[in-house]
């Protein structure tokens, strides 16, 4: 695998930290930040999954990952999880994670309840009454 057209991406903001996951996942393997890309081993050859010189590329665009989000005070992990794992929602038509919802709604129990229950293509109506009405969907 050719990491370089991966690491050549700028990082510069969290957007670009996101596109670079995003790239990574692509790939069809999961990762963690913390994870040296050099520890990466196929299991059905047991050969890296990267050369040792891709590998160093992709640490060192890492590591600028790291120091984007330190700058901008973002939760890498929270990244990570979001292009990795997290299921999507539709709010109102405006797609979202899952793990981004649960934090902007920390404090409404019964709404992170049921959404957190949802099945994919599942769609829940919240509020009414006095607050505003808002659509959610299950996409993934």
């Amino acid at each position: 695998m050719d990491a370089s057209l991966i690491a050549e991406l700028d990082i510069n903001t969290t957007g670009d930290v996101r596109t670079f996951f995003e790239e990574l996942a692509r790939v069809g393997w999961g990762f963690h930040p913390d994870t040296a890309m050099g520890e990466y081993v196929d299991r059905a050859s047991g050969d890296g999954v990267f050369s040792d010189g891709d590998a160093a590329v992709l640490d060192a665009a890492m590591e600028r990952a790291f120091d984007v989000c330190f700058a901008a005070g973002a939760d890498i992990y929270l990244i990570a999880v979001e292009v990795c794992a997290g299921p999507r929602l539709k709010v109102d038509g405006a797609e979202c994670s899952l793990a981004s919802f649960v934090e902007a709604n920390a404090e409404s129990h019964a709404v992170l309840d049921a959404v957190r229950a949802m099945g994919v293509g599942d769609v829940i109506s919240i509020g009414g009454g006095a607050a505003p009405q808002s659509l959610i969907e299950r996409v993934s």
